[in-house]
């Protein structure tokens, strides 16, 4: 009686059949409709992260031509400088050495004490010099890693289908 009852009741509770053509034909329409759906999903959210990339990237590119500018115009500057003070050494020394062969040897100890001093002032500012681009150097490398590394955050955000991703 039991296997019985088990025969009956397993061929009332299996898959639900079509009774006509007409409810296969709406159920399968009702399929590709979900389908279509489903596809202008997927391609609005593909146009949306393209035009996210297309974004990242441009503003990318453009932090990236103001560091280069930034830094190449520092770097200018600092050449200028240098530039001057290497002229200002040498015709400040070659008015010494010609004093040092008119006056003799009491301006050569004058020279001397303020080849000293001109020596510290030119290291001095060549070092603040060259301590600038190391901090431009810096700067700019900081700069570049944070675009790149919000670039590359907003690339897996949307590869990995997250929600809210990019409210940071």
């Amino acid at each position: 009686m039991l296997l019985l009852l088990l025969m009956f009741g397993s061929t009332l509770c299996g898959e639900p059949t079509c009774l006509s053509k007409f409810d296969y034909d709406e159920k399968m329409l009702m399929k590709l409709l979900r389908l279509e759906d489903m596809v202008a999903k997927f391609d609005t959210r593909v146009t949306d992260l393209a035009a996210k990339y297309a974004a990242s990237e441009e503003r990318l590119e453009l932090a990236l031509k103001s560091a280069i500018a930034n830094f190449s115009n520092s770097f200018h500057k600092t050449t200028a400088d240098f530039k001057a003070i290497s002229a200002s050494l040498t015709t400040s020394l070659s008015g010494s050495v010609n004093a040092i062969l008119v006056n003799g040897d009491a301006d050569i100890r004058s020279l001397v004490g303020r080849l000293d001093a001109e020596t510290g002032a030119l290291i001095k500012r060549i070092n603040d010099a060259a301590s600038r681009l190391e901090g431009m150097k810096h700067n700019c490398k900081y700069h570049m890693q944070t675009f790149c590394n919000k670039y590359l955050y907003i690339i897996l955000c949307g590869q990995l289908n997250l929600k809210n991703c990019l409210v940071r």
